[in-house]
């Protein structure tokens, strides 16, 4: 996404990527003040980055509030200077008119900005937990792969990440990842504006979600000739990541507030390292091991905002420890368990992708998912590593519990 003399162009691209150095399909948006809007089909090319995601230094999130009443910036922050982590969960209110929900970053600074950009949404859905999961499930699938997209962006350039056409009542999510590579860190915007232009068909699909399917929504721009310029290392395939379109504002003056004169609300704001280390060890015939996810402390935010409550966005890097010293072979158990309400995990597994069906503590549905199965001989030990990010949409927090069965039951 990129602005060249008042005239804006976006590039959307989907379907499965054909690898580094061909080219792949993309639709073409060109619009500017006074005139029609041009649509057209064109061929872009893809090419390869060296870079990697670092460990996040910070998180942005947008969540508060939840439900959107009326139009305005929920969230405009300056990422941190190395990787930053970012997600961002809202719902149009269940009275009010359609809006489009726009993520995008800003380079509002006085010289170019390089950038490794990971992003992964879901919506619009009437089921925020499907939503959640879908993105939490391919945003973590883009993290164990190292995936990202590399964009250059210009003084007064945006990279367009999500875009949804909300409907009433519906929700729109995403968890995704910015490094910055060369330059001043842009600024992170979420927004919800009116649609003027509402796209329902081949121009900007709207994909059906599917958790284990591997789509992707992403923007994306050509590799050669054009600022806002973007190369890529793909997953397996991608989709356009909107299904709706709304005409954006005038781009904002360098090193000044975005937007002025919108109505904004405040959201949460940035915080600090989004990552738990967190150890337990089981010994075969105690107390079971319990490992808390999603629970307190939550990270306070480094300026203004407020409390991430349940620590959405935040990385738990959980190292179990499973130890047998008795004379009998056991079965030990590691499982994820909910502690009240509904939820669902998208996990590693000692790097294996893994996710729970949906586990509920009401009468009837399963509280808990197997995660591991080991029979320990008589003084063996195993260390287990299990990566889990809380969900938007679930409730948590939830556990990691590991436990025991004599392996002769």
């Amino acid at each position: 996404s990129s602005t060249y003399d008042g005239v804006h162009l976006r590039l959307y691209m989907q379907g499965e990527a054909p690898g580094v150095g061909c080219t792949a399909p993309a639709t073409a948006w060109l619009e500017a003040d006074g005139l029609w809007p041009v649509v057209s089909s064109v061929a872009i090319t893809l090419t390869g980055c060296a870079s990697t995601f670092a460990e996040p230094a910070h998180l942005a999130a947008s969540n508060n509030p939840e439900r959107i009443d009326h139009n305005g910036v929920l969230l405009d922050t300056v990422i941190g200077a190395a990787d930053t982590t970012f997600y961002f969960h809202h719902q149009n209110g269940l009275n009010s008119p359609c809006r489009t929900l726009e993520v995008r970053l800003e380079n509002r600074s006085r010289g170019p900005v390089d950038l490794l950009v990971m992003e992964s949404g879901a919506g619009p859905s009437r089921d925020e937990l499907y939503a959640g999961h879908s993105a939490t499930w391919r945003g973590l699938r883009w993290m164990v792969r190292g995936n990202g997209l590399a964009v250059h962006l210009e003084p007064g350039d945006e990279c367009l990440l999500d875009q949804r056409t909300l409907s009433p009542g519906t929700v729109a999510c995403g968890i995704g990842q910015v490094m910055v590579m060369n330059g001043k860190p842009p600024h992170l915007v979420v927004e919800a504006t009116s649609p003027e232009i509402v796209v329902n068909g081949p121009v900007l699909p709207s994909p059906a979600l599917s958790p284990t399917a591997d789509d992707h929504p992403a923007v994306a721009v050509p590799a050669e000739g054009v600022p806002g310029q973007l190369s890529t290392q793909t997953p397996e395939s991608q989709d356009a990541g909107a299904n709706g379109v709304s005409t954006p504002l005038p781009s904002p003056t360098l090193d000044a507030p975005a937007r002025p004169g919108q109505e904004s609300v405040r959201g949460r704001g940035l915080f600090g390292p989004p990552l738990r280390d967190l150890q337990a060890t089981y010994v075969v015939g105690g107390p079971y091991a319990f490992v808390s996810i999603g629970g307190p402390p939550f990270l306070q935010p480094l300026g203004d905002g407020t409390p991430n409550v349940g620590n959405y966005g935040v990385m738990y890097r959980v190292h179990l420890l499973l130890s047998n010293p008795t004379a009998q072979a056991t079965h030990v158990y590691v499982v994820f368990s909910v502690g009240g309400g509904v939820a669902r995990g998208s996990l590693v597994v000692d790097g294996a992708l893994v996710e729970t069906p949906v586990l509920s503590t009401r009468v009837g549905m399963h509280r808990e998912f197997q995660l591991g199965d080991d029979v320990l001989s008589p003084g063996q030990q195993r260390a287990v590593r299990i990566d889990v990010m809380p969900e938007p949409g679930s409730n948590y927090p939830v556990n990691i519990i590991a436990k025991d069965l004599p392996a002769n039951r």
